[in-house]
């Protein structure tokens, strides 16, 4: 019960309430209905959020780069420092403050590899998406 207490007070605080705009498929889906007004009345409320979780009709995990509302276990989540949530997973939910952040420990992972390697033109390649994708964008002013 604590866990799904948890879960809906995270997902009020840092996402219904959040001050920034949402990003990410079901960031904008969410975003979007607050700005309209019109939220689904499990996310009404906390309490409503929370007796949605309860009867697993929602689900709420934070992420490094923000949340996510996948109903069980990630299977794209892998032990790796480029995250899958980025590329349009239609579950995330992503933050400006928490995209910083990944960039930011993104470019200190990259100070113990050779520019040569795949690792670290992997990495390159995902803090350029981020960045333009999510922090440089018309999006991010809205």
């Amino acid at each position: 019960d604590e866990k799904l207490f948890n879960a809906s007070l995270l997902l009020h605080e840092r996402v219904l309430q959040a001050p920034e705009p949402l990003k990410g498929p079901k960031g904008k889906e969410i975003q979007l209905a607050k700005d309209r007004g019109k939220l689904p009345k499990m996310l009404s409320s906390r309490a409503e959020t929370e007796k949605a979780i309860k009867q697993g009709r929602l689900s709420y995990k934070e992420t490094p780069v923000g949340g996510c509302v996948l109903k069980g276990v990630c299977p794209h989540f892998g032990i790796d420092v480029v995250l899958p949530c980025t590329s349009s997973c239609e579950n995330a939910i992503l933050t400006k403050d928490k995209l910083k952040i990944y960039v930011e420990n993104l470019r200190y992972e990259q100070e113990t590899m050779s520019p040569k390697s795949k690792p670290y033109k992997a990495i390159e390649a995902e803090i350029l998406h981020v960045t333009k994708r999510y922090l440089e964008s018309a999006e991010v002013t809205r």
